[in-house]
């Protein structure tokens, strides 16, 4: 299963002058500006929530107070949004997609291997 942990750097909204609603970020090249890092980072990051979502190969994306993910869950794929904050489920919905992994791909196993885009 992937967990999907929010560590305190994701909690840094107030910081981040932009949103990540897409894979590698705002122009998709993995770069953050407008933003104000701290002088000293802790010693070690504490977990503020986790979340079991599936399986796959897709980035979440942050928007506002949200984050969004999708993964494969059996049969079906999975999107949901869950509370930035605290990790709840706000809203999850799912569709049938049988797969059977080509011999070529199949240490990437069946999940979904795209990064959900947020318009």
């Amino acid at each position: 299963m992937v967990l999907i942990a929010a560590l305190a750097t994701l909690r840094a909204t107030p910081l981040i002058a932009q949103d990540w609603s897409q894979w590698r970020g705002p122009a998709r090249d993995g770069v953050a500006t407008g933003i104000s890092l701290p002088d000293a980072w802790p010693g070690e990051l504490q977990r503020l929530w986790q979340v079991k979502v599936g399986e796959g190969y897709s980035s979440p994306i942050v928007s506002g107070d949200r984050v969004f993910v999708f993964s494969r869950e059996g049969d079906e794929e999975v999107a949901r949004a869950l509370n930035l904050e605290d990790g709840a489920t706000l809203w999850r919905t799912s569709y049938e997609a049988p797969y059977r992994v080509n011999r070529a791909a199949s240490s990437h196993g069946s999940g979904p291997k795209s990064t959900p885009i947020l318009a």
